[in-house]
């Protein structure tokens, strides 16, 4: 794209993604490496601009053979002046923000007067994986949802804009992601409790 050009990407999108995961020994203790290749191709709305990218990464990952391994915590309570939002099946309380919320074809988003992602719901519909990935995670968790299969927590590096918290509820076929960004380090554990205390699965 030339300089100075903007791509808000308002209009179709498609994101195709190939994830595999190999086995590797780094320091002398075994692990994994995520390989993934991702495609994007962006239309803007009312316009002839396109964007294509294409992205490889290879990272380490944390994969779980068996997700009930991780350790189980109990959710604590919601603070009064979270909100609520609702996608599909869930319904989650995430902090305010003095943005608004955006729906898309598969999500929901907490956007912040600058146009800044801070929280929301992504939808993915793909069955529970094995071995189960949890990215580049700090701290990994697991929780008892009613309605829900699976209810995963994990608290990841965000880069300069502080942690990220992520919750990953399973119904089905169907993962919701529930994503708090901008944490402080010190805040994200107690925030990841605080987020599974406001999950609801619906029908």
């Amino acid at each position: 794209m030339p300089e100075g050009t903007t791509f808000p990407g308002a209009g179709a999108a498609l994101v195709a993604f190939v994830r595999g995961v190999v086995p590797i020994v780094r320091k002398g203790e075994d692990g994994f490496l995520r390989r993934e290749v991702a495609f994007y191709l962006g239309v803007e709305d009312g316009r002839m601009n396109a964007l294509m990218t294409y992205v490889v990464a290879t990272v380490p990952t944390l994969a779980i053979s068996d997700a009930e391994e991780l350790p189980l915590v109990e959710p604590t309570e919601v603070p009064e002046d979270w909100q609520e939002i609702s996608f599909g099946r869930l319904t989650a309380a995430i902090p305010p923000t003095s943005g608004e919320l955006q729906e898309v074809e598969l999500g929901i988003s907490s956007v912040d007067e600058d146009g800044t992602r801070k929280s929301g719901i992504t939808l993915f519909r793909l069955p529970v994986p094995s071995p189960y990935l949890l990215d580049t995670v700090l701290y990994a968790a697991r929780a008892e949802i009613g309605g829900a299969d699976l209810v995963t927590a994990a608290v990841s590096r965000g880069g300069e804009d502080g942690m990220v918290v992520a919750v990953r509820v399973h119904v089905g076929e169907e993962e919701y992601r529930v994503q708090v960004n901008g944490v402080s380090a010190e805040e994200a554990p107690v925030l990841a409790h605080q987020v599974l205390a406001g999950i609801r699965v619906e029908g």
